[in-house]
């Protein structure tokens, strides 16, 4: 059939011919079937540590374990018998007891800036992990330049710009993420979002926007030690009384595991003519998976309204 068929094709007109050349070959492409059978080899479950920890919030750990590609997706991964103990430059601060869900929190625990923590997490039937990171300490902002006209791009998109002035520490690499939050006042939540770069050097310079980032992350790589208006775009209408901006001077393990995770997140979504190859997410949990990383925060809020 498939011979007959392109002895057929070709004695049409050459700008006919590769119409159906190529529906042809993709025809036959995709209806040849052949079942492969593949030997997975048994691989042993792993805790999954993840915990992003802010300076004066009590710790929250999310612990999980690994599951086979082909699971039933009706199980679940959550941990719930896990022993989760917090040690401060080499001391034992306390654990931190399973809230449920997998979630282990301890409220008396909080995190402050300058010290090593190690977090070690003990389950039946795993191996111990652990990872240690230090948050930095907080980056005030001197300053906001907030634009409340409205602008278009080329697309016709909405947005407004930004501009977040602080001064970087000269005396340690610093690396930063930017957040915006706008409160719903029909839930009483302030949602959180990333804004986008404005043609800023230091956000040009980090590469992120080549895989659509919607993470706002950079460095002090040509910044160190200077006063910097950081220039940024919002892309959400404004349409709620309160915004908060967040200036998170965050560790260079939480730096990494952001920049892996925009890299992940955008080869989730490949294509037949965009093949992606899959990015595996950065990680310091020793033995295990996942990350364990530590922030300081500064926010500063806007009020476009009066209250009534």
């Amino acid at each position: 059939m498939e011979l007959l068929l392109l002895s057929w094709i070709l004695v049409l007109p050459m700008n006919f011919k590769y119409f159906l050349i190529v529906p042809t070959i993709l025809f036959t492409i995709i209806s040849c079937d052949m079942v492969v059978d593949v030997d997975l080899p048994d691989v042993p479950e792993k805790l999954v540590v993840n915990c992003l920890f802010a300076t004066g919030e009590p710790l929250k750990v999310y612990v999980n374990h690994t599951v086979d590609i082909l699971y039933n997706s009706d199980s679940t991964s959550i941990v719930e018998n896990a022993v989760v103990r917090l040690y401060g430059d080499d001391t034992l601060l306390g654990t931190i007891p399973n809230q449920g869900q997998g979630v282990y929190m301890n409220e008396t625990l909080i995190p402050l800036p300058g010290v090593r923590y190690r977090i070690v997490v003990s389950a039946p039937g795993y191996d111990d992990v652990w990872a240690e990171d230090t948050a930095p300490e907080p980056t005030a902002i001197d300053s906001i330049d907030f634009d409340i006209l409205t602008y278009f791009d080329s697309e016709g998109i909405e947005y407004h710009r930004t501009g977040i002035l602080f001064s970087d520490d000269p005396y340690s690499e610093n690396h930063y993420e930017v957040i915006f939050q706008c409160f719903d006042t029909k839930y009483d939540y302030f949602f959180s979002y990333g804004p986008r770069n404005d043609n800023d050097r230091v956000l040009t310079n980090e590469g992120d926007e080549l895989f659509y980032s919607k993470i706002c992350v950079f460095s002090d790589e040509l910044i160190n030690g200077q006063q910097y208006w950081l220039r940024i775009i919002d892309t959400r209408k404004i349409w709620e009384k309160k915004y908060k901006i967040n200036l998170m001077t965050t560790s260079e393990t939480m730096y990494k595991f952001r920049k892996s995770w925009i890299r992940h997140d955008y080869a989730k979504n490949p294509d037949i003519l965009n093949p992606i190859e899959p990015v595996t997410l950065y990680s310091n949990i020793n033995g295990g998976y996942g990350i364990f990383a530590g922030y300081s925060n500064s926010a500063y809020y806007i009020n476009f309204y009066d209250e009534k």
